[in-house]
């Protein structure tokens, strides 16, 4: 192949790629659907197997698109998840780790009253706390009302009043300094954990098409005086839209 034929099987794919995209714009292809194999995207816009296979990984780099082995390729979003649209937080202190309460937006769901689920007590370290918690089902959002994840968010029963502050607060408010002004109760040490894992089956319904994609799960507790657990949450954010930055700085004498 001489340098003309590259270029124009180049600029094939590219062409390809936007005329994938303008039907998934168009909604020919729907958020959340298996696209067509293959063969047939390739019999579908009359080119070969490899040009449909970089023309995918074009608007799956898009963020359009999402591959998922043996399952297929499926419509993630019909608009480009660009960089701006992720939220980039700090690990390096107590401000750090809270500082996404006041820039992003909560909203809750549902809340209940029931126990903590043994697996998360025994991460915890807290198999002793039997009493009841009021648990909130929370997602949160960027200003822009782009989703970011969910929450289940877990208050003592005393603390109940939090949901409604949330609320009136419209979301934007932080339950460590809704601890201090409406409890009088100082928050003394926050544990967190981070890991990688998967959106969970039991994410709300916003997030019904995201079940199974790569998630970062924050596990956060907050305590008091005598180390009481005053509350805590258990966070997943969709990978591609929410960032951890960590830095320390150290002084060698």
């Amino acid at each position: 192949m001489n340098t003309t034929q590259r270029q124009k099987s180049s600029h094939r794919y590219l062409q390809v790629r936007d005329a994938i995209e303008a039907d998934i714009r168009s909604g020919k292809y729907q958020v959340g659907e298996l696209l067509p194999k293959e063969e047939v995207l390739a019999a579908t816009y009359d080119v070969s197997r490899h040009t449909i296979r970089e023309a995918m990984r074009g608007l799956v780099d898009a963020g359009m698109v999402e591959r998922f082995p043996r399952r297929g390729s499926f419509v993630k979003s019909t608009e480009p998840v660009v960089e701006s649209r992720k939220f980039v937080a700090g690990v390096s202190n107590v401000n750090d780790v809270l500082q996404y309460t006041a820039q992003t937006r909560l909203t809750i769901l549902m809340r209940s009253r029931t126990q903590i689920p043994p697996a998360i007590a025994k991460e915890l370290n807290s198999d002793g706390l039997s009493h009841d918690w009021i648990r909130f089902v929370c997602c949160r959002w960027l200003p822009d009302n782009t989703l970011i994840g969910f929450s289940n968010l877990y208050v003592l029963p005393e603390h109940e009043s939090i949901g409604e502050a949330v609320e009136q607060g419209e979301g934007s408010v932080s339950v460590f300094g809704l601890l201090a002004s409406q409890f009088h109760v100082p928050v003394r040490r926050v544990w967190q954990k981070i890991e990688a894992s998967l959106m969970p089956e039991e994410a709300p319904f916003a997030l019904r098409n995201n079940h199974g994609r790569p998630a970062l799960r924050l596990l956060r507790a907050y305590y008091g005086d005598d180390d009481r657990m005053l509350t805590f949450s258990d966070n997943y954010f969709l990978s591609d839209r929410f960032q951890l930055i960590s830095q320390w700085e150290h002084d060698p004498e």
